[in-house]
């Protein structure tokens, strides 16, 4: 189909997530990693360190934080020695402390879900001297947006679908294109193997036994027009402020025309409403200048308490069919009131799996995901059977999840950020590396693992 006329909209948006209470029990039961030294010369530019003392809790360096109170925190890391002095110590006892004075300093804590967390233990130090050199405490990553309640960000949705409802779809013309197809068409009857014969009209029934006779065909021609109507968006829109990541927007400008008549399954958790809203603005502008009508939404559960999700059972998937994009606005925001997340994990593949199951006339599958959230279910990754072309939103810092690059390698599919294309992933083979945004990664044991030093 032809492209409309596209109206281009600037929006300034707000991340949010609130809900769950820090809740230090749980967290110190979790996992723990080992690495042999953190070097703090890795440092990102959306992180920043709250120091501690080697054996101690308390935050040295608190005026770190303050100016930065106003940003989302996406991550948060806990480095320490897995070096002992005393037999009789306990790390978790040290560690739950070190919570303590972490929610002191950052009290809004409770009031943010989705953040990852990390335990980390650094094993190279032999000696009581060598344990004081490494690096203790947090590590904070964020992200450059303040953060609002659930509420707020459906005020906020509500306000600009107000604004759309005021654009106007207004037909600009009608343009058609016409093909001619010729096809051969066998008569029935044979031709004489004797030029003259044949230039007399004489034909045959049977092919014969000795001189074996050619089919007689015909040519036939078939004029095939198609008429696509040409739309424009037209109305006026108030100016707004500037988004510094418009990822949706610019992978969709760049890519849509490519996946034809696909599904999109989108993460509508708290960190995602500005990426949601970009897909909104985007379908709403384009709606008719594109195949695309089948969107699953899900928001990782429905309010369902963290210890109580499982893989492949989590919920808050909402699907709809949709014949305008009224209907697509109206099931976003139903999966919007249904839940916000919780942990910082996401069911994406769970949610695929639905669209999967729900739309299989579509053959591939867009997934809008944030970088910054682990998948919860990647244990079902081989039940996917369409190419994934992941939209990665927040990967303005250079970090990339691995595990949706593994998703795009094993189904076949792509991964787009707001600059750059990764395609045809299904081709790399063991060994070889890719790049993105200046790091590489590289297949190692079928997995893909960040090439340390780049």
């Amino acid at each position: 189909m032809k492209r409309a006329h596209i109206l281009f909209l600037i929006i300034a948006l707000s991340c949010a997530s609130y809900g769950q209470n820090l809740n230090r029990e749980i967290l110190l039961k979790r996992k723990q990693t080992h690495i042999k030294q953190y070097d703090t010369a890795r440092k990102q530019a959306n992180q920043y360190f709250l120091k501690m003392e080697f054996n101690g809790y308390r935050i040295i360096n608190p005026i770190e934080h303050a100016a930065l109170l106003q940003k989302q925190i996406e991550r948060i890391e806990l480095y320490y020695t897995d070096f002992q002095v005393s037999d009789s110590f306990k790390q978790s006892s040290l560690n739950g402390k070190r919570l303590e004075e972490l929610e002191k300093l950052v009290p809004t804590l409770h009031q943010q879900t989705g953040i990852v967390w990390r335990f980390i233990g650094q094993t190279g130090a032999k000696s009581s001297n060598e344990a004081q050199s490494y690096y203790h405490g947090f590590v904070i990553t964020y992200r450059d947006l303040e953060f609002i309640d659930r509420k707020e960000e459906l005020v906020l949705l509500d306000s600009v679908s107000s604004l759309l409802s005021e654009l106007r779809d207004t037909v600009v013309g009608i343009e058609c294109q016409t093909k001619i197809r010729n096809h051969k068409k066998w008569t029935g009857k044979y031709l004489p193997n004797d030029l003259r014969k044949r230039n007399t009209g004489i034909r045959y029934k049977r092919r014969g036994l000795i001189a074996r006779r050619k089919r007689e065909y015909l040519t036939l021609t078939k004029t095939i027009t198609h008429c696509d109507t040409l739309w424009s968006v037209s109305g006026k829109m108030p100016a707004l402020s500037y988004m510094a990541d418009s990822t949706v927007t610019q992978v969709l400008e760049r890519k849509m025309k490519d996946w034809g008549k696909a599904m999109v399954v989108t993460d509508v958790t708290g960190s995602m409403y500005p990426y949601v809203l970009q897909l909104q603005i985007w379908m709403r502008l384009n709606f008719h200048t594109t195949d695309c009508r089948n969107f699953v939404f899900f928001n990782d559960g429905n309010k369902m308490h963290d210890r109580s999700k499982r893989a492949g059972k989590v919920g808050g998937i909402y699907s709809v069919k949709a014949d305008n994009y009224i209907a697509m606005e109206i099931k976003c925001k139903e999966a919007m009131k249904g839940g916000d997340g919780g942990d910082g994990q996401e069911n994406d593949i769970e949610a695929m799996l639905e669209a999967q199951r729900k739309y299989p006339e579509c053959k591939e599958i867009i997934l809008i995901a944030d970088n910054y959230s682990p998948v919860r279910d990647m244990i079902l990754l081989r039940q996917l059977k369409r190419p994934v072309h992941i939209i990665l939103c927040g990967t303005q810092s250079g970090f990339i999840n691995v595990e949706y690059l593994q998703i795009a390698y094993e189904t076949g599919g792509s991964v787009h950020t707001i600059e750059e294309d990764i395609e045809n992933m299904a081709r790399l083979s063991e060994g070889e590396e890719i790049e993105i945004a200046g790091q590489r990664y590289k297949i190692q044991n079928g997995k893909f693992n960040v090439v340390r030093g780049t």
